[in-house]
């Protein structure tokens, strides 16, 4: 094999699983490999190719695929994981470098030898005082659904205050009304990201 010709990304493994910047330049290192006529000189890689172009087939749509690859993967979802199970619910295979790099992170998994939660795997860390992945998920799903209800509140005439003593009211009493409009005053500076 001539110096110029593309190998299968390799990457180490340890106790630490790659980073969620990292797995998605795995999925751009693997695709870009998958579509290399090289990759026909490995026999799992190019089993995964093979049939990704038949299933690719049934995904065409005016004559282009309607499957993203590669680093247009992040647009979907967070993490490669929940990706995966974005492709799942709708309905569809998912692209061979996914479950690459899925399989890379159970490796660092298995690799860490109980140094690593799955979480930490598949995940990342949890970040102090923020929680683990589901907690952060629906802490920023409470809020979108406080924001929402406290805003359709306000629109439909209410006072900011009355909005947050209803919204307080529905939730039981928690968070209270002043706790509401700190966190629509801290909302309206910046908007929640995926993270918290």
């Amino acid at each position: 094999m001539s110096e110029d010709q593309k190998r299968p990304p390799k990457y180490p493994l340890g106790t630490t699983a790659p980073s969620l910047v990292d797995q998605v330049r795995r999925l751009v290192d693997w695709h870009e490999f998958l579509i290399a006529p090289e990759s026909g000189n490995y026999p799992v890689p190019a089993s995964l190719a093979c049939a990704w172009e038949k299933l690719e087939e049934c995904y065409q749509y005016d004559g282009r695929t309607s499957i993203q690859r590669g680093s247009e993967l992040q647009r979907l979802s967070e993490t490669p994981l929940s990706t995966l199970f974005y492709f799942i619910e709708g309905g569809f295979y998912p692209p061979p470098e996914l479950l690459i790099v899925l399989s890379d992170c159970w490796h660092a998994y298995v690799a860490a030898a109980g140094s690593l939660t799955l979480e930490e795997a598949f995940l990342g860390k949890p970040k102090k005082r923020a929680g683990n992945f589901a907690s952060r998920k629906k802490s920023a799903f409470r809020l979108f659904r406080i924001q929402i209800t406290y805003d359709q509140l306000v629109r439909a005439g209410q006072t900011p205050i009355g909005a947050a003593e209803a919204v307080s009211a529905q939730l039981g009493g928690k968070p209270d009304a002043d706790s509401i409009l700190r966190m629509m005053r801290k909302a309206r500076r910046r908007p929640p990201s995926a993270d918290e």
